[in-house]
C-alpha cells in the first residue's frame, strides 16, 4: 500500500472518530510508532498493540486499546471512506500535506497540537517560503474603521515588499484586505479557513478566494466539503498563529475572535503587535487590552520586519537543510552563477562594486547572491550593521538576505557580535 495513501487512511480514521491525535501521541511517547503512517502500517500488518499497551501503567489506557480494536473491526469501512476522500480531493485539485511531506510547515513541527495531516489548494511552494522568507499573521475586525483599513493596506504593502508571506483567515474586513493587498503586490499569501478548503466563507469573498487559489494558498485541517460552524474558528486561529513568525492585530473588539489568534501567538512564544486605536470605539477595546497586557505597539513595520528577519536568520542557521530549495531556486533564476572562491578576492571585488551598485539601482532582480555578498562586505567594512539596517540599505527580501548572511558567516567572511554583523 502506498505510503501517501496512509495519510488518507489516517484522515478517515480520525473523521470517523475512531482515534485521535492525542492517542497517536501516546503511542509515539511509548516508542511504539514514529508517526501516523507507521501507525497505519502497523494496523494493516496486525501488529499487536494490545499486548504492549496492557503492560503499561498509564491511566485510561483501556480507551486507547478499545479504539485500536474498533479500527481493526471497521477496517473495510475505513478504507472505503479513505478512497472517497482521495477521489474527492483529486477531482477538486486539492492536495494533502502530512508531517512526512517535505512541505509540512517547519513552524508547526515546533508546536504541540498541530495537525498531522491537512488539505491545501493553490501553490504548494508557499509553505516552504514561510521557512526561508518568514511569515506574518495579519488579522483583525470584520467591520474595521477606515483608519484600520488604510493602515492595513500600507503596512501589508511594506512587509510584502520584503517578500514575507502574509497569513490570515480570509474573513471580511482586515483579513480580506491583507490578502488582497498581498496579491496586488504579486506576493505570497496563505488563507487558513474554518471549513473545508473548497468551501468559500464568507460568500462575499468568492472572488478573493478564486484569486488566492490561483496565486496563493488555501489550507484547512478539515476534510473537503466540511461546512463552517463557530467551533472551528478557534482551531483555525491557532493554525494562523502557528504558521507565522509574529502576529499583527489591526483592530479587535473586546470579544473578537481575533484575540484568540493573539493568545495562540503569545503562547507559542511569538511577538504580538497591536495597532493603537481610539478609546471611544468598542471595536478597538480588545486591541487596547492586548497593549495593556504587554503586546507591542504597532507604530510602523520596522520592528515587525526586524523581528521576522531575526527569526528567519536563526531558523536557517540552526537548520541549514531549509536552505536547499531556496538556494536551488535562486541559482536557477540567475543566468550567471559565480563561485564564492572566485569572488572572495578583495581587489576583484572592489572593481566590481560600482558595476554592481548600478545594477542594484536599475535591475536588482538580476543581482546574484555572490554580488550581494560583495556589496554587503563593502557596507560592513569598518562599520557594523544589524539585520534591520541591511534590509533598509539593500533591495532584497528577508529570506534571501538571511541565506546570504548565513553563507558568509559559515565561510568566515563576516561574523556576528549578537545584534550586529561585522566584516573580517
Amino acid at each position: 500500500m502506498n505510503q501517501n495513501y496512509y495519510d488518507y487512511v489516517y484522515v478517515a480514521i480520525c473523521n470517523l472518530k475512531l482515534f485521535s491525535g492525542k492517542q497517536l501521541n501516546l503511542l509515539k511517547d511509548l516508542g511504539l510508532v514514529l508517526n501516523h503512517r507507521e501507525f497505519i502500517e502497523c494496523i494493516m500488518n496486525d501488529y499487536d498493540f494490545n499486548y504492549v499497551l496492557s503492560k503499561t501503567t498509564i491511566p485510561n489506557i483501556k480507551r486507547t486499546i478499545d479504539s485500536i480494536n474498533s479500527i481493526r473491526e471497521n477496517i473495510r469501512r475505513i478504507l472505503d471512506y479513505a478512497d472517497i476522500i482521495c477521489e474527492d480531493t483529486s477531482e477538486k485539485e486539492i492536495f494533502l500535506i502530512s508531517t512526512e511531506s517535505d512541505e509540512y510547515p517547519f513552524h508547526w513541527k515546533l508546536i504541540s497540537g498541530m495537525p498531522n495531516v491537512f488539505f491545501c489548494i493553490g501553490k504548494k511552494s508557499i509553505l516552504k517560503k514561510c521557512n526561508t522568507n518568514g511569515a506574518v499573521a495579519i488579522v483583525g475586525s470584520r467591520y474595521p474603521s477606515q483608519y484600520s483599513k488604510d493602515v492595513t493596506r500600507e503596512f501589508t504593502a511594506e512587509i510584502t515588499n520584503k517578500d514575507v508571506v502574509v497569513v490570515s483567515g480570509m474573513a471580511l474586513g482586515i483579513d480580506g484586505i491583507a490578502h488582497a493587498t498581498t496579491l496586488q503586490n504579486n506576493k505570497s499569501t496563505i488563507a487558513v479557513v474554518p471549513g473545508g478548503c473548497d468551501v468559500v466563507y464568507p460568500h462575499q469573498n468568492y472572488d478573493l478566494y478564486q484569486r488566492i487559489i490561483e496565486d496563493g494558498l488555501v489550507i484547512s485541517e478539515l476534510i473537503p466539503g466540511t461546512q463552517i460552524i463557530k467551533q472551528y474558528f478557534p482551531s483555525r486561529n491557532r493554525l494562523i498563529a502557528g504558521l507565522s513568525d509574529c502576529c499583527m492585530i489591526m483592530e479587535a473588539g473586546a470579544s473578537s475572535g481575533t484575540l484568540h489568534t493573539a493568545s495562540f501567538a503569545a503562547n507559542q512564544g511569538k511577538n504580538v503587535y497591536v495597532l493603537p486605536n481610539t478609546i471611544y470605539s468598542t471595536n478597538s477595546l480588545g486591541g487596547l487590552a492586548l497593549i495593556r497586557d504587554g503586546a507591542k505597539i504597532l507604530l510602523n513595520t520596522n520592528e515587525v520586519i526586524d523581528d521576522i528577519a531575526k527569526n528567519v536568520y536563526e531558523r536557517l542557521s540552526l537548520y541549514p537543510e531549509l536552505l536547499d530549495d531556496f538556494v536551488e531556486a535562486e541559482e536557477q533564476k540567475n543566468e550567471e552563477y559565480y563561485s564564492p572562491v572566485t569572488h572572495n578576492l578583495r581587489e576583484y571585488n572592489s572593481k566590481k562594486i560600482p558595476e554592481i551598485k548600478s545594477k542594484l539601482n536599475i535591475s536588482p532582480e538580476l543581482v546574484t547572491n555572490e554580488e550581494f555578498k560583495i556589496i554587503i562586505k563593502d557596507i560592513l567594512t569598518g562599520k557594523s550593521k544589524c539585520m534591520d539596517e541591511l534590509i533598509r540599505l539593500l533591495p532584497i527580501n528577508l529570506g534571501k538576505l538571511s541565506i546570504i548572511l548565513t553563507e558568509m558567516e559559515i565561510s568566515g567572511e563576516i561574523y556576528s557580535d549578537g545584534e550586529n554583523y561585522c566584516s573580517l
